[in-house]
């Protein structure tokens, strides 16, 4: 599925023109091209059968994309839900089925996300094109835009060097992925790959996670012991930390994997209270940006947010995304993620508040409330549209002052 573009809203819309913005549809999604082939089948498959399990992965995403795929094949009856924290085969053996209804409003939520990151990245987008009197799109968004701060703030406040999480809980993707850099130089996106590599493999549980909370039916069943009191427990949460579930690999490692292996047992001995291997700890300021996305609360500038130590920057799977766009816009060198005089001028025009990693976390906090039903999704939007509104009122009072 993808959102619908602005010239699939309004034909008019194609171009880029100040009188339309900002531009504030209600969300609408399509097939992709690619898939119209595999969606025919789904809804053949749907229209015979009579049981219906969702076993998507076990985050908003997972939720949202089964639930659109079962709506699009045309399926109105009931539907359970098959939580697959873990594909180890005792996990599989006995399986947990709840209703799918139970997780309604994760879908909601994750809907919220992907038309508020829209919203904001057309509208800011083409504004600044517009202001900047631009032929080619100038990019921008709810994530690149703050990720582009972050550098800024970073190159400026070089951190200390972190290895890890050296808490005693469990690794959250962004964690992970700083780990493996300090710990071998592998890349995110390779980091990703090998953890997807385990998780299928049924030797760590889910991998892609913003939580370091223990899940605590795999904990009890794999440690065959109750969760240690100092460790936060997942609780109804969908996701949890990353586990690892069996030592008996059953087949040769990927050196990628070995290395995602080595951090998620070098967390658990914290959680052990045990001392981690020893270990090098290479520099690495992709490592840092990793770390300074998972801990947006450090690097808001009201005060007020910096005890809120659980919003994470982007989504665990995604970072990449956004991080490879703002390489080839030409905003920042890819090496030392330092950001170029391209980078900075186009920064400099964004109002402050759609950089302020504190306007994340509360859009953030806002989806989560979405999630858990203290928010609906109606005034989410209400809320998302009165805000672009006021970005685009405010880049406009700033082009008029210049």
């Amino acid at each position: 599925m993808r959102h619908y573009t602005p010239g699939e809203y309004r034909p008019k819309w194609k171009n880029y023109r100040l009188t339309d913005l900002p531009i504030t549809p209600d969300p609408k999604f399509k097939p992709i091209s690619g898939a119209r082939e595999s969606l025919a089948r789904i809804k053949t498959a749907l229209q015979s059968t009579s049981r219906v399990i969702h076993a998507g992965t076990p985050d908003h995403s997972g939720q949202y994309l089964v639930n659109n795929l079962i709506h699009e094949g045309g399926w109105d009856g009931p539907v359970e839900r098959l939580l697959t924290h873990s594909l180890h085969p005792a996990d599989l053996a006995s399986p947990t089925l709840v209703p799918n209804e139970s997780f309604k409003r994760l879908a909601e939520a994750e809907t919220c996300r992907i038309h508020a990151d829209w919203l904001i990245g057309i509208n800011l987008s083409r504004m600044l094109t517009l202001m900047a009197n631009q032929d080619t799109p100038l990019p921008a968004g709810r994530v690149m835009t703050v990720l582009m701060e972050l550098m800024r703030l970073l190159s400026r406040d070089k951190p200390q060097k972190v290895c890890t999480c050296t808490k005693p809980a469990l690794l959250d993707t962004a964690h992970l992925q700083a780990a493996c850099l300090h710990l071998g130089g592998t890349s995110p996106e390779k980091t990703i790959l090998a953890a997807q590599s385990l998780y299928e493999s049924g030797i760590i549980s889910y991998p892609f996670t913003d939580q370091n909370t223990v899940n605590a039916d795999l904990w009890e069943r794999h440690r065959q012991q109750p969760v240690p009191e100092d460790l936060p427990v997942s609780g109804k949460n969908l996701q949890s930390g990353i586990m690892l579930l069996q030592t008996g690999y059953g087949r040769r490692l990927k050196p990628d994997e070995e290395t995602v292996l080595r951090c998620i047992m070098n967390q658990e001995s914290r959680a052990w209270h045990l001392p981690p291997k020893a270990a090098s700890c290479q520099e690495s300021s992709l490592a840092d940006l990793y770390l300074a996305m998972a801990h947006a609360g450090d690097w808001a500038k009201s005060p007020d947010l910096a005890h809120q130590k659980d919003v994470q920057i982007g989504t665990a799977r995604a970072r990449p995304s956004p991080l490879e766009r703002i390489f080839e816009a030409g905003y920042a060198e890819r090496h030392s993620l330092t950001l170029t005089d391209k980078g900075l001028k186009a920064l400099g025009m964004v109002p402050e508040s759609a950089k302020d990693p504190g306007t994340f976390m509360l859009w953030d906090t806002a989806i989560a409330s979405v999630a858990s039903g203290t928010l609906s999704s109606h005034q989410f939007m209400q809320r998302i549209h009165g805000y672009v509104a006021d970005l685009m009122d405010a880049l406009q009072r700033s082009k008029k002052a210049c």
